[in-house]
């Protein structure tokens, strides 16, 4: 089923994050109709930090996770990865891959590291305008989805209102849904009351927010909910774990029933029993 589709359900689309192909996968497997492959993931997996990554390297991502994906995947498309000139290419490159949604943020190009301490820098909203207004006009498909992110509100003592207000004008002009940053539960209710369009709560564990369950955000009044760090945070802590045994102990810790156990399930998930079957019958 289309991204675009399943938002017009009734219910909450939970959207599990991934960082490469494997990943994808998983989240697949594991059942869910959709996944997301953000910056920071992605800036983490190839050690060059989210500020440092660029279009190329999300485009080259994206494109190797679609190849084996039957779910739809949507992608952190930065502040457009330039000014209002890049934005054409950004939307049309991503498109291309097969991803079915962007979403586009109003930070400062390029982007700071000092947004990872939570020091943010925004453009106007005359700029943003803009570039979201390009995104909608040059995508191919409207089942293309284009997200307005506001990091508006984000800064220490900034009024959430900042984000209200521009999410607001975001929603103004047309975009398919918008994405803002609660820093607290009241904040976490405020934004379904007072912003106009379909919400995406970005469920960022590890870096303090809030983290209702799906039925919680549901009930609040939310449309979509992502989960954008928890993969790479996972895989990070499973491997340095097991390494840190080897390290330490000369062996990782795995039995071999559970190592011949997940083996056999990671070639279930890259689909190597579909290749056995095929190679059986053309050998026939």
């Amino acid at each position: 089923m289309k991204l675009s589709d399943l938002i017009k359900d009734e219910g909450i689309v939970v959207v599990p994050g991934c960082y490469d192909p494997l990943t994808a996968k998983i989240v697949e497997n594991c059942g869910f109709k959709a996944t997301y492959l953000g910056g920071w993931a992605a800036g983490a997996h190839l050690t060059v930090t989210e500020p440092m990554t660029t279009l190329t390297d999300m485009v080259d991502l994206a494109r190797k996770i679609n190849v084996n994906l039957n779910i739809p995947l949507m992608i952190d498309g930065a502040a457009a990865f330039g000014n209002l000139a890049a934005v054409t290419r950004t939307v049309r490159e991503i498109e291309l891959t097969g991803v079915q949604a962007i979403h586009i943020e109003d930070q400062v190009v390029p982007k700071r590291a000092h947004y990872h301490k939570g020091v943010i820098d925004l453009i106007s909203p005359r700029e943003m305008v803009q570039k979201l207004e390009k995104a909608l006009e040059v995508r191919k498909s409207k089942d293309f989805l284009i997200i307005g992110r506001t990091d508006a509100g984000r800064n220490k003592e900034e009024p959430f209102e900042n984000a209200i207000e521009r999410a607001n004008i975001y929603a103004s002009i047309g975009v398919d849904m918008v994405m803002v940053f609660p820093r607290n539960m009241d904040e976490v209710r405020m934004a379904p009351e007072k912003i106009t369009a379909p919400l995406v709560y970005v469920a960022s564990e590890g870096l303090g927010r809030p983290i209702p369950t799906p039925a919680e955000l549901q009930q609040l009044g939310y449309k979509m909910v992502i989960y954008p760090l928890t993969p790479i945070l996972a895989a990070f802590q499973s491997v340095r774990n097991v390494y840190t045994t080897l390290k330490q102990n000369g062996k990782s810790g795995f039995s071999q029933e559970e190592t011949a156990r997940l083996s056999a399930e990671v070639l279930e998930i890259i689909s190597i029993p579909e290749l056995i079957k095929l190679e059986e019958e053309s050998y026939q």
